[in-house]
């Protein structure tokens, strides 16, 4: 993935960290990901808190909360991400090779919110993805392999 061309593109994006609310996905100090502020890249649409780029041909979405409510908003955020992402992508004329939608939360106190984030799986051009789910800290290497 040409990760240059897109941070030239999105440079008024780009973030250092993957941080929001006091919630945080830690990175190892020198990443092999663009991160992208996912409000600064498309205002007029919900889209996850950070977008991650892989040289790799991996994409990451990271959706940070201090506690999960509205199961169906997340949700609609990481739709909606997943399609945005993929358009970032192939204007770079890059294939994505795999794509991880994380979730990190302080609290998962609303169990029924949580079992349906957990189960749902969210469809895009024959791909499945599901949902993972973790603790705000937690390492972007606890999700995929690096």
């Amino acid at each position: 993935m040409d990760l240059d061309k897109i941070a030239k593109k999105y440079s008024r994006a780009k973030v250092d960290k993957c941080a929001d609310q006091g919630c945080r996905l830690k990175t190892k100090i020198k990443s092999n990901f663009l991160i992208l502020k996912g409000e600064r890249v498309d205002p007029s649409n919900k889209i996850c808190d950070c977008l991650m780029f892989g040289r790799d041909d991996q994409i990451v979405l990271v959706e940070l909360k201090h506690s999960v409510q509205h199961a169906n908003k997340i949700i609609k955020k990481f739709e909606q991400s997943i399609i945005k992402s993929l358009n970032i992508a192939s204007e770079t004329d890059s294939k994505t090779k795999r794509m991880t939608l994380v979730l990190l939360s302080k609290s998962y106190a609303h169990p029924i919110e949580y079992i349906t984030i957990m189960t749902s799986r969210l469809k895009h051009a024959g791909v499945e993805y599901r949902i993972v789910t973790g603790q705000c800290g937690d390492f972007l290497n606890n999700f995929i392999d690096t």
